[in-house]
C-alpha cells in the first residue's frame, strides 16, 4: 500500500501542472508600477502637473521559453527525445559469377 503523502506532488500532479504551463492556461501574479499625471490650470495661466505612481496586480501567461521548458520536460518524460545511435557495420562484399565476368 503507497502512502499518501500530501507534502510531496505526484507524478500525476507535476504532469498536469506542466501541461497548464504549456497551453498558456497557467497565470502568474505580478506587480507593475503605474505611473500617473495630471494637469491642472489655475486662474491666473500658471499649470501645475501632479505625478503619482501606483501599484497594480497584473496576471501574466507563462513566457514562450517557460513554455518551451515544459513542452521538453513532457517530452522527456515521454521518450520523445531518445538518444540516436550513430555506427557503422562493415560487411564483406562477395560477387558471385566471377567466371562469366570474362
Amino acid at each position: 500500500m503507497e502512502s499518501e503523502n500530501k507534502a510531496v506532488a505526484t507524478a500525476e500532479e507535476v504532469l498536469e501542472r506542466l501541461t497548464q504551463i504549456l497551453r498558456r492556461e497557467e497565470t502568474e501574479d505580478s506587480v507593475i508600477k503605474l505611473r500617473e499625471e495630471t494637469k491642472t490650470t489655475e486662474e491666473d495661466g500658471r499649470v501645475i502637473v501632479e505625478r503619482g505612481e501606483r501599484l497594480e496586480v497584473v496576471k501574466l501567461r507563462p513566457r514562450l521559453s517557460d513554455v518551451t521548458k515544459a513542452a521538453e520536460l513532457i517530452g522527456k518524460h515521454y521518450g520523445l527525445f531518445g538518444e540516436r545511435l550513430e555506427g557503422s557495420i562493415a560487411l564483406p562484399l562477395i560477387i558471385c559469377g566471377e567466371d562469366e565476368l570474362k
